[in-house]
């Protein structure tokens, strides 16, 4: 998307892209949609730097702060707490270098996950399928004493060793939010999906932005294309004299 993040048509247009895409699919959409990228495609982009361009979208179009809402495990308790995208600068940034595990004789390299990765995975029969993909893409080489072995032969220990270590490289790819409850005081960890965040957001922006446009139409005759021509601040000037009747 080559657009302004800011230009409503190209935004409606991008929803109307996402509505029958998957969540990561709808990921890469949101974080092309923050402005250019460098040479690497957005999918090929490990996780959490997908994700920081998907916040300064957020940033972009609503402002800097971010609501979080979950239900409090031991009183069940509905929190929102405010955040700001500025905060989650202080995510350590994603390691520019692999990994490397060393356990009982093994040796593996590994990088961060991607888009990319997360696609072929999804394509597996089950989970297990799907783990074992996951697995096998962020593995760069594995060694046992000095020979070269498949990710896929990796015992358990050692393929847990490698997910702590790709998740340690690339904090954001899982944002955990340790919460408070102001009703009792019991706290727990959330994960945030920013995509599914900035997603929801801006498919209720749609939905209004789409309201307006149909209260004009009727009220003016305009079509679509008219309406979005005109600037924001007039447009509510219009919808308000409309109302008013």
């Amino acid at each position: 998307m080559n657009s302004r993040p800011t230009d409503e048509r190209a935004l409606l247009g991008l929803l109307d892209e996402g509505e029958t895409r998957s969540p990561h699919e709808r990921a890469v959409l949101l974080a092309g949609a923050a402005g250019p990228a460098s040479d690497v495609a957005i999918a090929d982009l490990p996780l959490g730097l997908r994700d920081r361009r998907v916040l300064r979208l957020h940033g972009l179009l609503f402002g800097t702060s971010v609501h979080v809402q979950d239900t409090c495990p031991h009183c069940a308790e509905v929190m929102t707490c405010v955040l700001t995208v500025d905060q989650f600068e202080e995510v350590p940034p994603t390691l520019a270098t692999p990994a490397r595990v060393e356990l009982d004789g093994w040796t593996v390299t590994c990088r961060a996950l991607t888009s990319t990765d997360v696609a072929h995975a999804l394509r597996a029969p089950d989970r297990a399928g799907a783990r074992l993909r996951l697995l096998a893409a962020c593995v760069v080489d594995a060694e046992r004493d000095g020979l070269p072995v498949p990710a896929e032969v990796l015992p358990p220990p050692v393929a847990a060793s490698v997910v702590r270590a790709v998740a340690e490289a690339d904090p954001f790819a899982e944002l955990r939010l340790c919460l408070v409850c102001a009703q009792c005081g019991g706290s727990w960890e959330a994960v945030l999906d920013p995509a599914h965040y900035v997603w929801r957001e801006l498919a209720y922006w749609g939905r209004r932005l789409m309201g307006d446009v149909h209260v004009l139409a009727r009220a003016y005759g305009w079509r679509e294309h008219d309406v979005l021509a005109v600037p924001a601040s007039r447009r509510a000037v219009y919808l308000g004299l409309v109302r008013d009747g």
